[in-house]
């Protein structure tokens, strides 16, 4: 019976001490961990869509953004990751990664908080990229006209006969810019329409169309209600600087066979496709120009993309490219060019009698593709 009550006594004493250790895990278990929160308040990346390069300095807390200067600073949308836990904030504002957007016509400050809740304010800055994009040198002068909307658009999927709807693209281009509501459905499908429709009235495909003359173009112009006007080109090409410095656009009929050509995957100078000499000069828009260490390029909206985008940001070759005063003058003032330009106004907006202004009747009309 002894015997009993002791094993008896020396299991209860076991499952007490078990107990009393189980207790004391769960106990421990529960009391709460210190957690460590992170102080860092870093830019892991940080990018500019259509941007050619971003340097990140962790020391100064500086970034820099290389963007073509035709891209609106007063509105960009950058895209960007940050410390792990950490938020960010732009004049009190939180910013989200590829929605929030800021004015980088000076210096932002962007300030990371970290998971700890140290903050670090992060000045970005962006820069030109002239550099990059073939436009080495000093910058002497520029100016260009923009909108803070797309009006950019390509022939080349405009309908069986785009390879000769440059002058259909050109109008669309320019009613598009010309006001921002009145012609956002008009395309290059429907200038094309309106000046030379693509089916005859029985409903066959015309095989034969015609490329647009330039009468075409101001006829259509002035059926949209937009003003223009004719000028005389010169051999430096100022009556074109001119226009763009009083706010209006610039449709030229180029022989694109004077465009030298450039094979940089990621310059914007030149010409990025050759053309048959036999075939007819080319229209392009011209909306601003750069002069770089005594060269002359003007800002132009070529129609003729062929689906070509640049290396370095993936931006579409058509849109933006800078093409010689030299070579724009030579393609003019060849036989199949045309010596004179369109001028386009804003629509509304009544355009006064310009230097040297000419009539179309007075004239020989070009024609292009």
């Amino acid at each position: 019976m002894a015997i009993g009550f002791s094993k008896i006594a020396a299991t209860y004493r076991c499952f007490s001490s078990v107990f009393a250790t189980l207790v004391l895990l769960l106990f421990l278990g529960c009391q709460k961990k210190d957690v460590i929160l992170s102080d860092e308040a870093s830019f892991k990346t940080f990018v500019v869509p259509y941007s050619t390069g971003v340097s990140i300095d962790r020391e100064k807390n500086e970034i820099i953004i290389e963007l073509a200067d035709y891209f609106n600073r007063k509105r960009l949308t950058p895209v960007f990751q940050i410390s792990q836990g950490a938020s960010v904030t732009s004049n009190g504002i939180k910013q989200q990664s590829g929605t929030s957007s800021n004015d980088f016509t000076r210096p932002a400050i962007y300030k990371v908080i970290s998971e700890s809740g140290r903050a670090v304010d992060w000045m970005i800055k962006v820069e030109s990229n002239d550099s990059k994009i073939g436009l080495r040198g000093t910058m002497e002068a520029q100016n260009r006209l923009e909108r803070d909307y797309e009006w950019y658009y390509a022939q080349d999927s405009s309908g069986v006969h785009s390879s000769i709807n440059g002058g259909a693209a050109v109008v669309a281009m320019a009613a598009r810019w010309t006001h921002r509501t009145n012609f956002v459905s008009y395309g290059v499908l429907q200038a094309r329409e309106e000046a030379s429709p693509q089916y005859r009235l029985d409903g066959t495909l015309d095989v034969n169309p015609q490329p647009f003359s330039t009468l075409d173009v101001t006829s259509l112009l002035t059926k949209k209600e937009i003003p223009w006007k004719v000028v005389p080109l010169s051999p430096e090409l100022t009556d074109i600087i001119n226009c763009i410095d009083k706010g209006y656009l610039v449709i030229l009929v180029i022989n694109f066979s004077h465009i030298q050509f450039n094979q940089s995957l990621s310059d914007h100078t030149h010409g990025y496709y050759t053309i048959p000499t036999a075939v007819y000069p080319h229209y392009i828009i011209v909306k601003g120009y750069k002069r770089v260490s005594g060269s002359l390029f003007f800002e132009c909206y070529d129609p003729k993309s062929d689906g070509k985008r640049y290396s370095n940001n993936g931006e579409i070759k058509g849109r933006n490219r800078y093409y010689s005063a030299s070579d724009l003058w030579a393609g003019a003032a060849d036989e199949r060019g045309w010596r004179y330009a369109v001028v386009v106004g804003s629509m509304g907006n009544a355009m006064p009698g310009l230097l040297n202004e000419v009539r179309m009747s007075q004239i020989t009309q070009g024609t292009g593709y």
